[in-house]
């Protein structure tokens, strides 16, 4: 059975391997789960003198924690987090639940339980928290890693202002991802009151109307709700879709569009994203 001692890790005391040397060996490993013997070793050990359940053993390398709450575990089942974020954890055969939380804790939460066939991504674990694979019967699993994010880029908080006679409206506010003046437009070639240009805070020209370039490019939400528009320049009309922190859209523009921007509902300042596939090129005369 998996008794509770099984889910509260204290870190041992070994220096750990740094994360490129724990990666190694942690994409595409596969196997079967072993059987994790805990032995009460010194105190206080609160769940009697021994227990033990099927885990994944992590490798040597991968620097797994196996002593805690005066048990030592053999083999090793904690993974700090430093290693386990970035890891998939896949079930080939059997079932196995995944448990998380901080060295020192009774018990650890279980963040997902896992059929054959399934996996799950970790991600979002605290730096002093350890994972752990475990389950009643054997199982088999294999792993991959998943490269880190590409880096984020903050948003601009945004003015549009009249830029046409014909213009007298109060300026709108939201953030945007600006671009150099030679890729994107600072204006959305609107007429009459719709009309307007794109400035910071301070006054500073901002660049945010992507040129038909924008077609491919991958934006994913990183912090803040940001809205994505694909549009043909100058017209009233156009796509949005929005995106909350973990979701992606890679834009796809339609004929007529000819453009795009990154931005956030009316009124809100900031954002955060990350941009793959993005590549700026001159905007047409």
């Amino acid at each position: 059975m998996i008794c509770a001692a099984a889910h509260a890790g204290c870190l041992a005391a070994a220096d750990p391997p740094s994360t490129a040397e724990a990666r190694s060996d942690l994409d595409d490993l596969a196997g079967a789960s072993e059987l994790v013997t805990w032995t009460c070793t010194a105190s206080p050990c609160p769940w009697g003198d021994s227990l033990a359940n099927p885990a994944i053993a992590w490798p040597d390398r991968a620097g797994p924690v196996a002593t805690r709450l005066g048990y030592t575990a053999s083999p090793a089942p904690y993974l700090p987090a430093a290693q386990a974020n970035g890891v998939t954890i896949a079930i080939d055969a059997g079932s196995a639940s995944l448990y998380a939380g901080a060295p020192a804790d009774s018990a650890h939460r279980m963040i997902a339980t896992l059929a054959a066939g399934e996996s799950y991504a970790v991600t979002g674990l605290g730096g002093d928290e350890v994972l752990s694979v475990q389950s009643d019967a054997d199982f088999s699993y294999h792993t991959r890693t998943t490269p880190p994010p590409p880096p984020g880029i903050d948003a601009i908080a945004a003015f549009w202002r009249c830029n046409i006679p014909e213009c007298t409206g109060d300026p709108w506010t939201g953030a945007v991802i600006g671009w150099p003046d030679w890729a994107a437009y600072q204006s959305n070639a609107r007429a009459g009151d719709q009309s307007r240009s794109v400035f910071a805070g301070d006054g500073t020209p901002l660049y945010p109307y992507m040129a038909a370039w924008a077609d491919g490019c991958e934006v994913t939400a990183l912090a803040g709700t940001v809205l994505i528009i694909e549009w043909q320049r100058g017209t009233d009309s156009w796509r949005e879709t929005p995106l909350q922190p973990g979701e992606s859209h890679t834009i796809q523009l339609l004929p007529p569009e000819d453009g795009a921007m990154i931005e956030t509902e009316d009124g809100m300042t900031s954002f955060r994203v990350s941009l793959q596939n993005c590549n700026p090129q001159p905007w047409p005369d």
